[in-house]
């Protein structure tokens, strides 16, 4: 099974940690971020997945997992193929499962498959502005990729978040993205405003 991480057999502790999984990054590996296979002692935390059909997949015994705190954006799935999923674990292992908490997925039709702590999110009611204040940088990448989507969202509010991130790069491509950086915003104040109040020299 391809995936962009594939864990098999590995023992120790493994983590992978703060990582921006983006569909298509490694040649050939477009369904599945990551792959665990007889592991043992892995933490998978604080990931950003973008466009993986299925996000992490399992097919044998594991032991000592963690994973939580997760963020992912998975596309529609096919009418006749499997819905897009966070986990598909093929044992279906209860010890698994509940290692798995805290995770965040914006899906188009949620499928009511997540369990817990872990919560489908409607995609199309989320906002890119938040999402940049929020550090959700799967999410991020949905809007910035799906013109149709971005259409739907405050492109100066999403700037100005940027700016107040102090995120040089994510505001170049606000601004690649058409968004005007001579546009009002509450108070009156324009992007430019919020850069020079907050110290920016390298955003101006």
């Amino acid at each position: 099974r391809k995936a962009e991480v594939a864990l098999v057999e590995s023992t120790g502790t493994t983590v992978v940690r703060q990582c921006n999984f983006t569909r298509g990054t490694k040649e050939g590996c477009t369904h599945t971020a990551i792959h665990l296979h007889q592991t043992e002692g892995v933490s998978i935390e604080h990931n950003d997945f973008h466009g993986y059909h299925e996000v992490i997949v399992n097919t044998g015994e594991i032991k000592g997992a963690q994973v939580f705190l997760n963020t992912s954006v998975q596309p529609v799935a096919p009418p006749e193929g499997p819905p897009a999923c966070f986990l598909n674990d093929t044992l279906r292992s209860g010890k698994l499962r509940s290692t798995v908490e805290y995770n965040d997925v914006y899906i188009a039709h949620p499928t009511g498959a997540l369990w817990g702590t872990n919560f489908e999110l409607q995609l199309d009611k989320a906002s890119m502005k938040d999402a940049i204040l929020d550090g959700d940088r799967s999410l991020v990448t949905h809007f910035l990729k799906d013109e149709e989507s971005r259409r739907t969202q405050d492109l100066g509010a999403s700037l100005r978040a940027a700016i107040w991130q102090e995120d040089a790069g994510l505001v170049r491509v606000m601004l690649e993205a058409k968004a005007n950086p001579n546009e009002d915003g509450n108070l009156g104040w324009m992007p430019v405003h919020v850069a020079i109040y907050s110290h920016q020299n390298v955003i101006l």
